[in-house]
């Protein structure tokens, strides 16, 4: 559940809210290239879990 909500929430509520969602200005500026970075981050961490 949390692989395919990462990217969809984080670029829904960075694009409304990137105030509240990032701390940082460059995620506010460009709220979808943070969100798949971080998609990409829970995704690695869910292929060492099964992995490991």
């Amino acid at each position: 559940m949390l692989l395919t909500s990462t990217v969809p929430g984080l670029t829904v509520f960075g694009t409304l809210v990137s105030d509240h969602t990032y701390d940082h200005q460059s995620a506010m500026v460009h709220p979808f290239l943070w969100a798949l970075l971080h998609g990409l981050a829970v995704l690695l961490a869910a292929t060492f879990q099964v992995v490991a």
